[in-house]
């Protein structure tokens, strides 16, 4: 079904990510050596230098899905589908990681948060976005619905993240 559709498009969240800033370890952060150089010379060279492979189930995956609600959508079938995809394609994921965390955006010529990472994904959270969505704003601005979709996976400190449009 589905989630065996969208398994192989989800992030690794499985990779290798690092916890850098260590005070030990056996493999030396690139980003500290300079500072650590500086602080030789002045006598006082920080410790927390090393960094150490984060444990894998301590990734969190953030998943933005975007939805187009400008007026080529309109209350139409097509918004009514595109809709009902972007809730299935929440309940696919949450199926695959209970633990990953959804945001709803819409976007036409602004963008507009509907539900936010620190929000539960269930009934009342799909029925508050089926309510919110309309297809009635002008003009599709779609490097902005992305744009603020990069920024929100950002903003919410992301190490495992993804966006997905429904147009």
């Amino acid at each position: 079904g589905m989630m065996e559709a969208i398994r192989p498009s989800l992030p690794d969240a499985e990779g290798s990510q690092w916890e850098k800033r260590q005070r030990s370890g056996s493999t030396l952060d690139p980003d500290r050596l300079a500072m650590y150089v500086v602080g030789l010379e002045q006598g006082m060279p920080p410790l927390d230098i090393f960094m150490r492979k984060k444990p894998r189930s301590e990734l969190k995956l953030k998943v933005v899905l975007a939805l187009d609600e400008s007026t080529s959508m309109g209350d139409s079938e097509k918004m009514r589908a595109n809709v009902e995809a972007l809730l299935a394609y929440g309940d696919a994921i949450k199926a695959i990681d209970p633990d990953a965390q959804i945001s709803v955006i819409g976007f036409s010529d602004h963008v507009r948060l509907h539900h936010g990472f620190e929000n539960d994904w269930g009934d009342q959270a799909k029925a508050h976005i089926m309510h919110q969505a309309k297809g009635e704003y002008s003009a599709t601005d779609d490097e902005r619905g992305m744009a603020e979709s990069l920024g929100l996976l950002m903003m919410a400190g992301a190490e495992a993240g993804m966006v997905r449009a429904f147009t």
